[in-house]
């Protein structure tokens, strides 16, 4: 058993990805290197509950309740949320975690894992705001209102930066704002002819249709 404590340390450090071993009643007594480097807390900021500062408050409470319910159960479990980095972003993880029992099937110890899964939510998150643009078009719905929901989709992928998307008149030579913040032209009536370069119009315009398929943006006027 003493042998077994004092190699645990040095094999959680190895494993490449985030990683922690917890008392049977959930505190945390050992954070491997990645899972510091990672959050930028230090030894004594981790252990015990510690840990809870990296989690993000909107997946704490959840986080909580479903950790207390995989220690009342005694069996593996596993959920996502996100952690904070040491420069202060926040990314998606899977944290997997399994119980290291006695000959009564008692938690001795628990073992985690953190992977990080942020593409993962990312693309879900781009498929379903595809799926509910074309459900927007299929239901009649204003060519503003679905483009606003684009860059609201945009948006969230991307915070705190914004997105805004500006539709080329048929002639080609002018940009309308069609939605989405209209940054330093705030304040000009809906309708009247932003000035752009045509290259930028048409690079804007093309990548449109990979979000709304079969809508013919690129050389739609104002409405």
């Amino acid at each position: 058993m003493n042998g077994r404590m004092d190699a645990g340390p040095k094999i959680i450090d190895a494993i490449p990805t985030l990683a922690w071993r917890a008392l049977p009643g959930g505190s945390t007594e050992f954070l491997n290197r990645r899972w510091h480097d990672y959050t930028g807390l230090s030894p004594e900021e981790g252990l015990g509950w510690g840990w809870k500062k990296a989690v993000h408050p909107d997946d704490l409470g959840r986080l909580t309740v479903e950790w207390e319910s995989i220690l009342a159960t005694g069996e593996p479990g596993e959920t996502a949320a996100r952690l904070l980095r040491a420069d202060g972003v926040y990314r998606w993880f899977l944290l997997r975690v399994e119980p290291f029992l006695d000959g009564a099937r008692q938690a001795l110890e628990w073992y985690g894992t953190a992977t990080d899964i942020e593409g993962l939510k990312r693309a879900e998150s781009l498929r379903a705001a595809e799926k509910r643009t074309l459900e927007m078009i299929a239901d009649g719905a204003s060519l503003e209102d679905t483009l606003n929901d684009v860059c609201r989709a945009i948006d969230a992928q991307s915070s705190p930066a914004f997105s805004t998307i500006l539709l080329m008149d048929p002639d080609g030579k002018r940009l309308w704002h069609a939605a989405g913040p209209q940054g330093s032209h705030r304040g000009r009536r809906r309708g009247h002819p932003l000035p752009g370069r045509t290259r930028e119009a048409r690079h804007r315009a093309a990548a449109l249709p990979d979000v709304c398929p079969r809508m013919d943006l690129a050389r739609r006027g104002p409405a």
